[in-house]
């Protein structure tokens, strides 16, 4: 049976009652371990975690400043997440938390068929904060930070500062920002409140400077889901679909679609087989 024809369940994974950050620990917990991923390890690349779990990510230009990404559901094509592809510096590590941050719709908020943070006033509804404590607990928990911080501080003067906030960040796939107000949660209690506002006020890339790391960057997010593109390698290479075809449904220039088909070893056919391609290609010249 084509899966197309076979509704997927909006029904939510998990039952939260009460979108508290107690229950979003628990719920991140629990995830994790459905996963198999270790509570001590880290978690640097939601993308692919997202499309082993089925969801196709894409990712766009978004002008809205707050908006990060979106959540969609369908009951017959399943779950999509848009972030936005202009992230800064295309840090991967900002992506992360969005990509987190919009698994947990995924996760509990499929009979809501579509969930965007709006910046001019709904941003703060309980399943947006529910999410936000989500995402924390998922990519930085508190039993993993601990063991790492305490081995960071054997190292320095015993105080916490802005570098060792930036290490952790960098080891747990966030950014400063992300693990500086989770160390700082009261919940966690590692950073005293009076000390955040100054720490709040370091600048990052001097901080990379300083300790001689950096962030790694996704030079191109892909604006269409994995199992997208290789569908339309795989009619390329299959000789459905001629290499200007190919560039238009991947909407890349011609030269990028060659080094694309080179990359995976597919052999590149400039040939016109029939006056419909050579048309196809006139068109799309």
């Amino acid at each position: 049976m084509n899966r197309l024809s076979e509704p997927y369940s909006s029904e939510p994974l998990y039952n939260v009652f009460k979108p508290t950050p107690a229950a979003a620990k628990w719920m991140a917990a629990q995830e994790r371990a459905r996963l198999g991923i270790p509570i001590s390890s880290p978690i640097r690349n939601m993308w692919d975690v997202l499309e082993n779990e089925g969801v196709r990510v894409m990712a766009w230009n978004l002008v809205t400043p707050k908006l990060g990404g979106c959540f969609i559901f369908s009951p017959f094509l399943g779950s999509f997440i848009l972030v936005k592809r202009n992230l800064g510096d295309y840090s991967a590590n900002m992506l992360n938390f969005v990509l987190a941050h919009e698994y947990c719709h995924h996760l509990i908020h499929r009979q809501q068929k579509g969930i965007t943070c709006d910046p001019s006033g709904n941003y703060r509804r309980p399943e947006e904060y529910f999410a936000q404590w989500f995402a924390a607990n998922l990519l930085m928990p508190e039993e993993a930070i601990v063991p790492r911080l305490t081995s960071y501080l054997e190292k320095s003067d015993g105080d916490i500062n802005a570098e060792i906030v930036m290490h952790l960040a960098l080891d747990f796939g966030v950014s400063y920002k992300a693990m500086l107000y989770r160390m700082g949660d009261k919940r966690i209690g590692l950073i005293e409140k009076n000390v955040l506002p100054k720490l709040s006020k370091e600048k990052p890339k001097q901080l990379l400077a300083k300790i001689g790391r950096s962030v790694p960057r996704l030079e191109k997010f892909s604006q269409f889901p994995n199992e997208y593109r290789e569908m339309v390698f795989d009619a390329y290479r299959s000789g459905y679909l001629s290499l200007s075809k190919l560039a238009e449904l991947l909407e890349i220039t011609l030269e990028e679609a060659k080094n694309e088909l080179q990359s995976r070893d597919i052999p590149i056919n400039l040939g016109i087989n029939s006056e419909l391609e050579l048309l196809s290609d006139i068109e799309n010249a």
